[in-house]
């Protein structure tokens, strides 16, 4: 196998321009070694997806607690409903008795 000394004379000739030498130094260094660098560009980018779902979900907790709220206020029935299922509310001299399922299927791994 010979070694080609022309092939490899373009080559260095086309690394000889200094502007061609400085563009990839400056993409280099804005790429990698930059504050804002592609990596940490990557990175926020991801985080501001995470923290835009997270306030798609947070707006529609809102808007659920806000309707629920609304009908508390203005039914009774629902509200009597509400107490008694989510804390455990009675009437005077009522008993109320808690149901719970024991059975627990266990899933081996």
């Amino acid at each position: 196998m010979k070694f080609n000394f022309q092939k490899t004379k373009s080559i260095l000739l086309r690394f000889n321009n200094r502007y061609l030498i400085a563009g990839v130094i400056f993409l280099v260094w804005v790429g990698f070694l930059d504050k804002n660098n592609l990596i940490s560009q990557y990175d926020l980018v991801s985080e501001l997806k995470d923290l835009r779902k997270e306030r798609d979900f947070y707006k529609n907790e809102v808007t659920r607690d806000s309707i629920q709220i609304r009908r508390l206020q203005k039914d009774p029935g629902y509200l009597e409903k509400f107490g008694r299922e989510t804390y455990l509310m009675k009437r005077e001299e009522e008993d109320v008795f808690l149901m719970v399922d024991t059975t627990v299927i266990k899933v081996e791994k």
